[in-house]
């Protein structure tokens, strides 16, 4: 499936904060027509609400999300420096 994908190493500097967020197309294609535009908005939230435990954003951004035609997988990793 990936035999002619490009991968490169190297390193990344960043400040005092970071967050790397990881999505599948699962995601943004549950979101429908504006998917993109929703999933802009979705990392938004996640890179700027520090309280919020972000299980709970997603959860509460993909329940008003269609479901019954969802035919891919979504997976949502975050990793914050503490």
């Amino acid at each position: 499936m990936f035999e002619t994908i490009e991968i490169r190493q190297g390193m990344i500097s960043y400040g005092d904060h970071m967050k790397i967020i990881l999505y599948t197309d699962g995601l943004s294609e549950s979101m429908g027509d504006n998917g993109e535009d929703k999933l802009d908005l979705l990392v938004e939230q996640l890179s700027s609400r520090e309280s919020a435990e972000p299980s709970a954003i997603v959860r509460d951004f993909i329940s008003g999300q269609n479901s019954d035609n969802q035919k891919d997988d979504i997976c949502l990793v975050m990793i914050a420096e503490k």
